[in-house]
């Protein structure tokens, strides 16, 4: 058996603020991260997601995480699991231009470099199937009225039918305004920014020049 020691990473994150405060990714949100294999080192070309609703049996262990990938490269198994406490912490207004710490990953065998606030496909529109290579991971997506994940493994990789609910949850990002208290929802930050207008508070309202790193926590 191959003992995977674990590591703990915080996410940082940065961006300019206008006229919002707690900005947070929603209930659902499935994370972008680019991961490193701590065994071989190479970094995936992909984006890998990582949601915290969902759950995954670690081969060869009675555990679960929240991410268990193999690399395509070594096969090596590996997985990450977001840290219950504390929680997602929110991006507030006196935040703004400065890093702060949103979560935390608890990793073993692999490392995220590279965050991005994307909105993942399939969750918007028709939720159209469609497949998606990552890793070496094969996932398949299909509407269906159950919200549950269902992954099968082979000596290889995955397939993963993902349920859909009659109504999807949100993906994007979360904010309100900093004067007014309006909420904002499903924010999408794929493009780097968002710009919006509070009619409460009559001012216009953005999010920008998004940053993120990691460090260990």
């Amino acid at each position: 058996m191959v003992v995977r020691f674990s590591s703990k990473l915080a996410l940082l994150f940065k961006a300019d603020l206008e006229s919002v405060t707690d900005v947070a990714p929603a209930d659902g949100y499935e994370w972008h991260f680019k991961i490193q294999c701590n065994s071989c080192h190479e970094i995936d070309p992909s984006w890998i997601t990582m949601n915290r609703e969902d759950t995954y049996d670690l081969a060869n262990s009675r555990g679960s995480a929240n991410l268990v990938m193999k690399c395509k490269f070594c096969k090596r198994e590996s997985s990450a699991q977001f840290e219950p406490t504390p929680p997602i912490k929110p991006y507030t207004a006196d935040d703004s231009g400065r890093f702060t710490k949103m979560v935390v990953i608890d990793c073993r065998g692999l490392e995220p470099v590279e965050f991005e606030p994307r909105v993942s496909e399939g969750w918007r529109g028709d939720c159209s199937p469609y497949c998606a290579d990552r890793i070496g991971v094969s996932y398949v997506k299909k509407r269906m009225k159950l919200v549950r994940f269902f992954t099968f493994w082979d000596d290889t990789f995955a397939i993963r039918y993902v349920a859909y609910p009659t109504s999807p949850p949100q993906s994007g990002w979360m904010a309100k305004g900093a004067e007014s208290g309006t909420r904002f929802d499903d924010i999408d930050l794929s493009e780097g920014e968002w710009v919006e207008y509070d009619e409460k508070s009559a001012v216009p309202v953005s999010i920008s020049n998004i940053e993120a790193k990691f460090q260990k926590a």
